[in-house]
């Protein structure tokens, strides 16, 4: 009987640490399209492109995404970052990278009062749905991004 609520308990706690986990974690939606969230296109792995994904569930953890230290991580994998690839300036796509830390500005982001997500190198950089938020869009950072553009603009 004892090991029967042992393992019963055990259960409990995993499914609660399970949930703990995905309380963190969150969805960042396209304030163009409600149905568009940021997503890791082919599965969270070192280089994988970021688009838009129409059909994201919350239990997809390619469409959730941690903060921590200034880093947008995956939920997936949080050892993954989503990195300015090449260095943030105007164009860059956003890919995610295994070798992020807070230190680094091309990993680190801002969530503006706004929507806009800005990066830390240079806050007139923003995360972009790169020519119009659509199913599959990859994101790039674009210079002077407006808050009126919903192309620039996110929710959580």
């Amino acid at each position: 009987m004892k090991s029967v609520v042992a393992r019963s308990l055990c259960g409990v706690l995993a499914a609660l640490a399970v949930s703990t986990a995905n309380a963190s974690s969150f969805m960042i939606i396209s304030d163009r399209d409600a149905a568009l969230s940021i997503n890791a296109w082919g599965s969270a792995k070192h280089g994988t492109i970021v688009r838009l994904h129409q059909g994201c569930q919350v239990d997809n953890p390619d469409c959730m995404w941690i903060y921590r230290n200034g880093m947008i991580l995956s939920a997936r994998d949080p050892q993954l970052a989503l990195n300015a690839w090449g260095g943030a300036k105007n164009g860059t796509a956003l890919r995610l990278h295994n070798a992020c830390t807070p230190s680094n500005p091309d990993c680190t982001w801002t969530f503006s009062s706004d929507g806009r997500i800005l990066s830390k190198r240079d806050s007139n950089l923003a995360i972009n749905a790169w020519g119009v938020a659509q199913h599959g869009t990859v994101l790039k950072l674009y210079a002077n991004c407006p808050a009126d553009n919903p192309d620039c603009t996110w929710s959580r």
